[in-house]
């Protein structure tokens, strides 16, 4: 019996330990769900920036076909570009009605712009953008996350205060209710006295039973705030006390509010972000030029060697 006493007591002390602000903001950063899916978030703006980057550079494309075909069109080009065409196939028979040939045919083409209006460089700005938009997001999320924490924090600490006030509160009244009964019964007051005091003792006993209930809600509210079991306990030991913040004026206050938040960053990249599409949808009408190298092998059977050609051009679109 003695060692469950020590066990409990001691998984008590466990449960009771310190929780300082600067922890349960910590705590709060670490485990909250939303902040890790806006730094995914973020990971996944990067990856587009990547990618709006990649249109400055080659693709490269490669293919395989199988065709079998007695159309003599087919047929003619599949002999030339495997290799295989002859005298014979100039016959006239032959050409209009030829036997079905086979074509495997390897491709391999290359494809570079070489100016597309600014499209690309575009693209990558307006990915960028998206990039900051998104990191605002997260700040926002952070910023609220730490706030809700210490409105919470608080809320625990002033509903703990509280509560030690109704307890004092209790305490003086049933000691004035001890020292009325002493001078009723000396005859120095009458019973409506006691019994003024013991209304006065049920009032204040209310009072601390309301500040027990508050301070469990302020407790379930830090630790939702914390993603913890609402029922874990904490010993909080930050305590609440004014901060020694300058005053900036309400001017400077302004100015931080429309310069820093997040809400405000986000909306004027917003308006340039949509400013560079416009531009880019503008931008749409130009031409663009591009490079083509095609390098293309054909053959009658898939390891048979054939013939292979290829082709360089420069395109206006």
């Amino acid at each position: 019996m003695g060692k469950i006493l020590v066990l409990l007591a001691g998984s008590t002390l466990w449960a009771q330990e310190p929780l300082s602000l600067r922890d349960a903001v910590q705590a709060a950063l670490r485990g909250n769900h939303a902040i890790r899916a806006a730094s995914e978030s973020i990971q996944a703006a990067t990856a587009r920036v990547e990618q709006a980057r990649g249109g400055r550079l080659p693709k490269l494309n490669y293919s395989e076909s199988f065709a079998r075909s007695d159309n003599p069109v087919f047929v003619f080009g599949s002999l030339l570009t495997q290799h295989q065409f002859g005298e014979s196939n100039f016959a006239i028979g032959p050409l209009n009605r030829p036997d079905s040939l086979n074509n495997f045919q390897s491709q391999l083409v290359v494809d570079q712009p070489l100016y597309d209006a600014g499209q690309t460089r575009r693209a990558v700005k307006s990915a960028d953008m998206g990039r900051q938009v998104t990191a605002e997001e997260a700040r926002r999320v952070e910023m609220e996350t730490i706030a809700g924490v210490a409105r919470a924090y608080y809320g625990a600490v002033l509903a703990a205060e509280s509560l030690d006030s109704a307890a004092l509160a209790v305490r003086s009244a049933e000691a004035d209710l001890r020292r009325a009964g002493a001078v009723r019964n000396a005859g120095m007051s009458t019973d409506a006295d006691v019994l003024s005091i013991r209304v006065h003792l049920a009032g204040v006993n209310e009072q601390r039973i309301r500040r027990a209930a508050d301070l469990d809600v302020a407790r379930a509210a830090l630790n939702d705030a914390l993603g913890l079991p609402l029922d874990a306990p904490h010993s909080l030991t930050t305590p609440l006390t004014a901060a020694a913040i300058p005053d900036p004026g309400l001017d400077g206050l302004e100015r931080d509010a429309t310069g820093q938040r997040p809400e405000a960053r986000q909306m004027r990249l917003a308006t340039s972000l949509a400013r560079t599409q416009a531009e880019s949808a503008r931008a749409g009408l130009l031409p663009e030029v591009g490079f083509r190298a095609v390098f293309e092998a054909d053959r009658e059977q898939f390891i048979r060697r054939g013939g292979a050609n290829w082709l360089a051009a420069v395109t206006l679109r």
